[in-house]
């Protein structure tokens, strides 16, 4: 298995789209030089915060179950400054919401206890989350099921692989627009 600075590197996709995203930002912070006595690694990350983290960043929830897919999701997340909630099922995804209030929600419309459609649903009667982004993601593309995520309350729509460029720039327009 290949490792990206020691992270299991899943599929080529992972690869391409965290070296095409941060290779400048990940290069300038690993070959960054600690002052006198300091680690490397914690070096690395004061650079990596100071430089190229906002004061205050957006908090994102990802509701996945397949571990490999919220964690790559995560890392990509995390590496352009964005705070990360997880939840594993729709539940979960719910009560995460309601406690820490996430700007943007990322959710799998196939999750165990209550699947995507039925939190976004949920979430829409909410009026504190009445116009909270939500992207729906599912493997299977389809006019079908984009009208499905649409009729829910889905903000927007991803099918899978994700594109990380794509979702970048897509909850930057979301997020720019007023929240």
């Amino acid at each position: 298995m290949e490792y990206l600075h020691g992270v299991p590197a899943w599929s080529s996709a992972f690869r391409r789209n965290v070296s095409a995203i941060k290779a400048n930002r990940l290069k300038a912070v690993l070959h960054a030089v600690p002052p006198e006595g300091g680690t490397p690694c914690r070096y690395s990350m004061q650079v990596l915060q100071t430089r190229y983290m906002p004061e205050k960043p957006f908090r994102i929830l990802i509701a996945e179950d397949f571990d490999d897919n919220r964690i790559a999701l995560k890392l990509m997340l995390k590496l352009s400054g964005y705070e990360v909630i997880e939840a594993r099922d729709g539940r979960e995804a719910l009560t995460a919401t309601r406690e820490k209030r996430p700007h943007a929600i990322i959710t799998d419309i196939n999750l165990p206890e209550m699947d995507g459609l039925s939190v976004t649903r949920e979430l829409r009667r909410e009026s504190d989350f009445s116009r909270t982004p939500i992207i729906i993601v599912s493997a299977h593309d389809g006019s079908e099921i984009r009208a499905s995520a649409r009729e829910a309350g889905g903000t927007a729509y991803i099918s899978k692989p994700i594109e990380f460029d794509e979702l970048k720039r897509l909850l930057d327009s979301l997020l720019s627009d007023g929240n």
